[in-house]
């Protein structure tokens, strides 16, 4: 695309036909106005008189030069017809037909003018509505913040601008956060180490950013001169550095969110030789008004991202306890983006008297709601633990409390209580609506625990029961949720018995190779974005280990 800011399409017509081309143009239009009407005159003195042969000389000068060069050119091509083509016998003297001609000659070139004019304004709106069309494109294709940033910098150089800075008010009160944008990575460079050493701050009221960032109004620099420099320089070092960039022209635009300024665009021409005008602010606003919501969404994506994860690390244990005589494993992998809480949970814990506990779920949904039923669920089971010694009756509980908060979310939760007696842990195993723990046995075979049960906070009195569970030494249970057989699934094969499999291969294993397997195989192999939570908790009692688990 041809530079964006060449020339202005919000200046009106007037402008685009006198200076419009900018003097470049303008130069070799009053050329071609001179010589073109000099090249033509003799081809129109060999035919005899075709008058229309001028055309050829003011055409070009509208197309290159606009209104001016074409004037002078049909002036010129006016003389030079009077003179050598139709000159009355005995007189110089221009007759009312040379006048004809002339007055012709003026009006096709104000037409010829006025539209290339109107098509160099169609064109150079098109241009921009396409700029900001791609702009909209690339500023909403990440909700990184920074890389929101960097691509609207990016964007900028050197189609609109030479230089692009981007002050962004930062999180630490009166520092701003800058971001520079060069075609030359060296001055690049030379920028950041400006930066560094003179770290903008919302202190520096000589500063036109800072002066932009209060008032929200845009500004427009046409020529930046050395006292706008001076104004802005911290000393004198700072003052030389400027000079040497040769800044020319300063665009400054506001970055606007929804409590005020956020920032500010600057845009600056240096070495391409351009300058900027009260043409330019319109586009400029509309940039900055689209880089302001992609900045702002980016903000709140980043936020709430932080938000949920914090959240999300609440609803989990802060740390495995290490259970005396039994080696504990826990896996877990959130789905989603981040910014979305709720989904599986575990929990292990001591419950008192001697007895452990461990808890696995799966709440409906995910989002503030299914944070909040997390939470309830996973601390209703650590306070029924201490008075209810059978997990069926600490699902129970946990029913009652679901059905009271008058949600319309359910959860499906398995619980098993142990306690070691002479080498042999004993457990209380009892389901919800949860997939059944599984049991891997020293002797090579895989069980599915007795435990059935319905959904948690749908009936108010739900199906529950206690499965009791013995290990021995070599033995394991895996406690896991259904987003490890669902991922299963996913990839072609039968969740409930890839899993089986899986287990059935790990006689020998010990409680961390066996949860790294099963993670490995559901998680690490999928090339998909996972779609739920995975959830894995292993115990073992110590036997023999098998020592050529494959890497």
């Amino acid at each position: 695309m041809a530079d964006v800011l060449e020339r202005p399409a919000t200046s009106g017509l007037w402008h685009e036909l006198a200076l419009g081309p900018g003097r470049g143009r303008l130069l070799i239009g009053v050329v071609l106005s001179v010589l073109g009407p000099l090249a033509v005159t003799p081809l129109v003195v060999s035919l005899d008189g075709p008058t229309a042969l001028y055309l050829l000389a003011i055409l070009p000068a509208a197309f290159v030069g606009r209104l001016w060069p074409s004037l002078v050119a049909a002036l010129v091509s006016g003389v030079l017809h009077s003179l050598f083509v139709s000159p009355p016998e005995g007189s110089l003297v221009p007759q009312a037909v040379d006048w004809v001609v002339l007055a012709v000659f003026a009006g096709l070139a104000i037409v010829f003018s006025v539209e290339e004019a109107a098509r160099a304004q169609a064109r150079a709106v098109q241009d921009r509505l396409a700029f900001l069309a791609e702009a909209n494109r690339v500023l909403t294709t990440s909700l990184d913040s920074g890389q929101t940033v960097s691509d609207l910098a990016n964007l900028a150089v050197p189609r609109i601008a030479d230089w692009c800075v981007i002050a962004l008010r930062s999180s630490l009160e009166g520092t701003l956060e800058q971001h520079v944008a060069h075609a030359d990575p060296e001055k690049v460079d030379l920028a950041r180490e400006l930066r560094e050493k003179y770290p903008p701050s919302m202190s520096d009221s000589g500063s036109p950013v800072v002066t932009v960032l209060r008032t929200g109004r845009s500004m427009v620099i046409p020529r930046v001169s050395a006292e706008v420099l001076r104004a802005a320089a911290q000393d004198d070092d700072h003052l030389r550095i400027m000079l040497d960039l040769g800044l020319r022209s300063a665009l400054l635009v506001p970055l606007t969110g929804p409590y005020g300024s956020i920032g500010v665009l600057t845009l600056i021409q240096a070495e391409s030789g351009r300058r900027y005008s009260e043409s330019d602010l319109s586009f400029a606003e509309e940039l900055a008004r689209t880089a302001s919501m992609a900045i702002e969404n980016a903000r709140l994506h980043q936020e709430r991202s932080r938000i949920a994860q914090t959240l999300q690390n609440s609803l989990l244990p802060s740390e495995i306890p290490n259970i005396p005589g039994l080696e504990l494993a826990v896996r877990y992998r959130p789905a989603g983006e981040g910014n979305l809480v709720g989904g599986d949970f575990f929990d292990v814990f001591d419950a008192g008297g001697g007895a452990w506990a461990v808890a696995l779920g799966d709440v409906c949904g995910k989002g503030p709601e299914a944070a909040a039923l997390t939470g309830l669920v996973r601390h209703t089971i650590r306070t029924a633990a201490v008075r209810e010694r059978m997990p069926s009756a600490v699902l129970s509980t946990v029913n009652r409390q679901i059905l009271d908060t008058n949600g319309d979310r359910f959860c499906t939760a398995t619980m098993g209580t142990l306690q070691q007696n002479n080498g042999v842990v004993k457990l209380m195993v009892s389901c919800g609506g949860h997939p059944a723990p599984l049991v891997i046995r020293a002797a090579r075979t895989v069980e599915e625990t007795d435990c059935i049960g319905t959904l948690l906070g749908v009936f108010p009195e739900p199906e529950l029961a206690d499965s009791p569970v013995d290990l021995g030494p070599g033995d394991a249970i895996v406690f896991y949720t259904d987003g490890v057989t669902e991922q299963f699934s996913r990839n072609g094969t039968s969740g409930d018995a890839r899993l089986v499999s899986l287990l059935w291969e790990s006689e020998g294993l010990d409680a961390t190779q066996i949860a790294d397997r099963i993670y490995r195989e559901a998680a690490l192999e999928d090339d998909d974005a996972p779609r739920d939570d995975m959830a894995i908790v292993v115990l073992r009692v110590p036997g023999k280990k098998k020592t050529n688990e494959p890497s």
